[in-house]
This record gives structure tokens, C-alpha cells and sequence, in this order.
């Protein structure tokens, strides 16, 4: 994924050219792009959904685990 997302700011590190297909002045702002997969855009996004979605439950968990621990330890008087 990351080779992606380094691929991704080498085109466009703003992220402007990508939202705007023409500059101000008209000119295009990825002249040298071509075509777009946007299966390969929609597998990609998917799979940093996904990715993201389980450092949020990891996340999610650890904080669970500490609270269960202080709670353990506040009532042990430690």
C-alpha cells in the first residue's frame, strides 16, 4: 500500500490536480497521467479502509485492556 501512496504524491503531493482536472489557466493539471483504474482506485481505498478499520479496533481493545487493569489494580489498592 505504501508504494501506492508514495506513487499518489509524486503525481500530485497538493492533492489539488487530483480534485481539479485544469489549472486557472486552463491548462491540464496531469497532462502525462493517461487513463485511470478506477477498480484498482476502488481495491486500493478498500484495502486502507480495511487496514485502518482494524488499528481502530486494535485501538479500541487496548484501551479496553487499560481501563479493565486500572480498575483491577485501583480496587487492589495498588
Amino acid at each position: 500500500m505504501e508504494p501506492v501512496i508514495r506513487e499518489l504524491d509524486a503525481l500530485d503531493a497538493g492533492g489539488d490536480s487530483f480534485r481539479y482536472h485544469i489549472h486557472r489557466d486552463g491548462s491540464p493539471t496531469l497532462p502525462s497521467l493517461g487513463n485511470v483504474s478506477f477498480e484498482t482506485i476502488e481495491d486500493t481505498l478498500a484495502r486502507v479502509a480495511n487496514l485502518l478499520d482494524a488499528a481502530n479496533a486494535e485501538v479500541s481493545h487496548l484501551i479496553d485492556v487499560k481501563a479493565e487493569m486500572d480498575a483491577a489494580y485501583g480496587e487492589a489498592g495498588i
